[in-house]
């Protein structure tokens, strides 16, 4: 969905009746989920809607923060399994329900302009399934067995999809262009090593999405920092330099994919904190454990840093995998895992609500320091 002007004024649409014919259902509770942009498929957000509808009729708070909608009142009509919610010609929702979920349009002024999807929030856990999985004896290579020329060489992300990953156009990129995919040979292999190590491993686990993990800004082809190109760096100096550096989604729950997205509350009132204010509750923290863990398999690897809240579930999460036989002592004690719940200045606190930050030891610079000012490198900053 479009960043839009954020709407101050309380939508609250009274005197909707019920349509004759169907039949009207109670809607009560708590629903997550996601909205994408018509205008771009690729750029999507959280919803998160709460219902309070009986006989058919009732209201919804409804939380849209990238269009502006933050806690707005709306009022609903079901009928069968058709939804309604607010008013379509003004700003509304319309959707089918299905169970568990619910998908639908979304409309202001009778343009669509989103397509969204919701599932309920029974409050009922999600567990690993049983170590250690399936064999998974054709994984693609950990490692790199070329020289370190090699290994290093800067090359295109492709294919852009394989087993457990998508290298989707990120916004600023088409399919034609994804000028922001270059990255090391060597961390290229390590991703799709991972990812389809946790697609194999998790395909019998009785619940999530099972979908691909989403990837997103790399080095661009010179291996300088996504934004060199027109003029507008992407991150700060000295990071996703020389295909060092990738941001992938998390795993997530309440959705039909794992792309980039915040996977928590980030706002107070209507201002954006860029980091989650509270529990990350569309984490998939298992999966989300798996992955680092098995890119932790590589010793190049630097560092993997995450949001403060989506750290402080990860920690006891790893140590849970261990004990349960998913991992073992010496791999959860080597995981470069880094993290702010506080600001200390070390680049973790704001931006990695809806992203993870993986990085490789720079081998062609001795002690693994890019360039400048080595006094502030260290393995716990970006």
């Amino acid at each position: 969905m479009r960043t839009r002007t954020v709407i101050t004024m309380c939508l609250v649409l009274t005197g909707l009746s019920l349509p004759r014919g169907g039949f009207a259902q109670d809607l009560d509770g708590q629903w997550y989920g996601v909205g994408w942009d018509v205008a771009n498929e690729y750029f999507s957000d959280t919803v998160a809607i709460d219902f309070d509808v009986t006989g058919g009729l009732g209201t919804a708070d409804v939380y849209i923060p990238v269009l502006g909608i933050f806690h707005v009142s709306l009022s609903v009509a079901i009928v069968g399994d058709a939804i309604t919610i607010g008013d379509p010609g003004v700003f509304g929702l319309t959707g089918t329900i299905t169970g568990e979920t619910i998908e639908g349009e979304g409309w202001e002024s009778g343009i669509l302009i989103a397509t969204w999807y919701l599932e309920e929030d029974t409050g009922a856990p999600s567990y690993p399934g049983p170590a250690p999985g399936p064999p998974c004896d054709d994984l693609p290579p950990l490692s790199c067995t070329g020289d370190t020329g090699y290994c290093t060489e800067v090359i295109p992300f492709e294919p852009d999809e394989g087993p457990g990953y998508w290298d989707y156009p990120i916004p600023g990129e088409t399919v034609e262009d994804q000028y922001y995919s270059y990255l090391r040979r060597d961390a290229v292999m390590l991703i799709k090593y991972a990812a389809a190590k946790v697609a194999c491993k998790t395909a019998d686990w009785d619940y999530g999405n099972f979908a691909p993990l989403g990837l997103g800004d790399m080095s661009e082809a010179d291996g300088s920092t996504p934004g060199t190109r027109v003029g507008s760096l992407r991150h700060p100096p000295r990071t996703h330099e020389h295909g060092n550096d990738i941001d992938t989604a998390y795993y997530q729950l309440f959705s039909p994919d794992n792309l980039l997205r915040p996977v928590g509350d980030s706002y107070i009132g209507t201002e954006n904190q860029y980091h989650l204010i509270g529990d990350p509750y569309a984490l998939d923290v298992w999966r989300t454990a798996l992955f680092i863990a098995y890119l932790s398999e590589h010793p190049d690897l630097r560092v993997v840093g995450v949001d403060g809240q989506i750290g402080l579930v990860l920690e006891p999460a790893l140590d849970q995998l261990e004990t349960l036989g998913w991992i073992d002592e010496d791999l959860n004690e080597s995981i470069p895992l880094a993290y702010e719940v506080v600001d200390h200045g070390w680049g973790w606190y704001l931006f990695h609500h809806h992203h993870m930050h993986i990085s490789m030891i720079n081998v062609l610079f001795a002690n693994g320091f890019e360039s400048g000012d080595t006094s502030v490198w260290s393995a716990t900053q970006p």
